[in-house]
């Protein structure tokens, strides 16, 4: 898809060149820049478009998904709290937003955003997967079950979902099933470190007999 998004990019260049002003092209570009592996350019024509009208979005919540992707959680987390302020049904900018959260540490934030996103839409597997993942680090393992068992449903060829599927079983006392998943995780990922240690554990758990 390279050759397209290629295309793409000369398309919305020249838009941006015969209308400097048009926020809309530039984040456009920015998207398809994104696309391309070139986020610094991303984020350059996102800032143009914020520039024009500064509560555009689109524009605010791929900026937040470039800071985010350069660890700067705090920048993404205001990002996506602006976008917000627009589209207050948004399940994507509130999954962002729980995303962001976790990183910061704020986990009840994170709990409410995530559980609007599922809320405005149930079949959102990675706002599903987060929050899931999420109750695994508070100790409640059956709720995190629950949440992704519906992610793994809705998207089964996720290695790091089944990987935190096992490790909720695990958390269960359910081995055989931890076990079962991190095989699933290794055959998505063969390499997945994690997966081949916790599989270590639980098969020696289920030929303990636990």
């Amino acid at each position: 898809q390279l050759a397209v998004w290629r295309d793409a990019v000369t398309l919305f260049s020249h838009a941006v060149e015969v209308v400097p002003d048009s926020y809309f092209a530039h984040t456009n570009l920015a998207a398809v820049l994104v696309q391309l592996g070139r986020p610094d350019e991303a984020a350059a024509h996102y800032e143009a478009a914020l520039a024009v009208y500064p509560t555009y979005p689109t524009a605010l919540t791929g900026m937040g998904a470039l800071r985010f992707g350069r660890g700067d959680f705090a920048a993404a987390a205001d990002y996506h709290r602006r976008a917000l302020v627009e589209e207050p049904q948004s399940p994507v900018v509130f999954a962002n937003l729980g995303a962001a959260l976790i990183r910061l540490g704020d986990t009840t934030g994170a709990a409410d955003a995530l559980k609007r996103a599922v809320a405005l839409a149930p079949d959102y597997a990675m706002a599903r997967a987060n929050l899931g993942a999420l109750y695994l680090q508070q100790g409640r393992a059956a709720e995190a079950v629950a949440q992704l068992e519906h992610a793994i449903a809705i998207g089964p060829d996720s290695a790091a979902r089944r990987n935190s599927l096992g490790l909720a079983y695990a958390h269960s006392g359910r081995w055989a099933e931890a076990a079962t998943n991190f095989e699933l995780a290794l055959q998505l990922q063969p390499d997945f470190a994690d997966a081949q240690r916790n599989l270590a554990v639980a098969r020696a758990r289920v030929g303990a007999g636990g």
